[in-house]
């Protein structure tokens, strides 16, 4: 199934995102294709300038290099670190309260007027 850039462009106008890598993990699409609408959940994030502030860095960047001590041994920032955990709780503690909430029709729904045609 080939994705073309017109499904890329439908993927990234639904999920509100202006490239589709930067699609924050643990996001969920419930679709309903019958009635043409779909739920999306997406988890709590870290965004970089509440990193620095929590940590009273610069929000401007200055105070926010990477030095040899900054970076984990797998390769990863304290930045990182810190959003994946944050990620992974939210994912955690808020999305079995969305998926009652879809159950019960009470998560906002956004309407599709066309959904993406695949070609082989």
């Amino acid at each position: 199934m080939a994705v073309d850039a017109e499904n890329m462009t439908w993927c990234t106008e639904v999920m509100d995102v202006d490239r589709f890598g930067e699609i924050t993990p643990g996001i969920v699409l419930a679709l309903n294709g019958h009635k043409k609408y779909l739920s999306i959940f997406k988890p709590t994030d870290l965004t970089q300038n509440a990193f620095f502030k929590s940590q009273g860095g610069d929000l401007m960047g200055f105070d926010d290099s990477e030095s040899e001590a900054d970076v984990i041994e797998d390769g990863q920032t304290e930045y990182e670190r810190k959003r994946q955990k944050v990620l992974g709780l939210s994912v955690r503690t808020q999305l079995a309260n969305w998926l009652e909430r879809l159950c019960d029709g009470l998560v906002e729904r956004k309407r599709v007027v066309e959904w993406p045609r695949f070609t082989d």
